[in-house]
């Protein structure tokens, strides 16, 4: 269990608004209880990515600025009339993405994909998405695990690396704000705090390419 009360007293980046803590307070409550999350590492860089994606606001309904225009997932779908723009804190973006969640989650993305924006799904989508690599087949643990620490390649999760060495400094600043309770022990891969890119395994691109499983209470859904 994440200690909330000492990661808000060392948090980095104020002023911090009520959706602010009620947004990081879902999401390290989806780490506490997904047994998929293996490491605060992974934890950090999640938060880093809410931060980022929402512009700093922790807003869980924020919407892309433009609405996709000029872009092809910004052109109304020839099916359903909707447009599949970045909702969200993780900007979901693209019709598949949004057929993917809506069986993973038991909602209706594809006829009203404003459902993402609300605080539960959009802590879901973000999570279960980076936590399982349905995004861009890149998934947290090929970046943490006991031997892999890698801040800056881990954006390849959500969107290449497209301003990566920002966001891996806003992970490397709230991995030092996370802590167990007093009570309990912390994991051999979180004795030390790491601070730098330390890959010691191959990251090759065609372990992203696998196909990936996603584990929604206790069971195995194909994205």
């Amino acid at each position: 269990m994440v200690d909330k009360e000492k990661f808000f007293k060392k948090y980095p980046y104020r002023p911090l608004s009520q959706t602010g803590v009620t947004t990081i307070e879902n999401i390290i409550n989806h780490y506490d209880e997904d047994d998929g999350y293996r490491n605060l590492r992974q934890l950090a860089y999640v938060l880093a990515t809410a931060f980022h994606e929402s512009a700093a606001t922790w807003n869980p309904s924020i919407r892309e600025y433009g609405r996709g225009k000029g872009r092809k997932y910004g052109m109304p779908h020839d099916r359903t009339g909707q447009i599949y723009y970045g909702r969200g804190l993780c900007q979901l973006t693209w019709y598949y993405n949004y057929e993917s969640f809506s069986r993973i989650l038991g909602v209706d993305l594809i006829n009203n994909p404003d459902l993402a924006l609300e605080p539960r799904n959009s802590v879901d989508i973000l999570m279960i998405g980076m936590r399982d690599g349905i995004f861009t087949r890149h998934k947290l643990n090929m970046y943490f695990d006991s031997d892999t620490t890698d801040w800056v390649g881990a954006r390849r999760i959500i969107n290449g690396m497209d301003r990566a060495n920002l966001i891996a400094s806003y992970a490397k600043a709230f991995y030092k704000g996370l802590d167990y309770k007093e009570e309990e022990i912390k994991s051999e891969e979180e004795e030390e705090i790491v601070n730098v890119q330390n890959p010691k395994k191959s990251l090759a691109d065609a372990e992203a390419e696998i196909v990936n499983k996603v584990e929604l209470n206790g069971k195995t859904v194909k994205p």
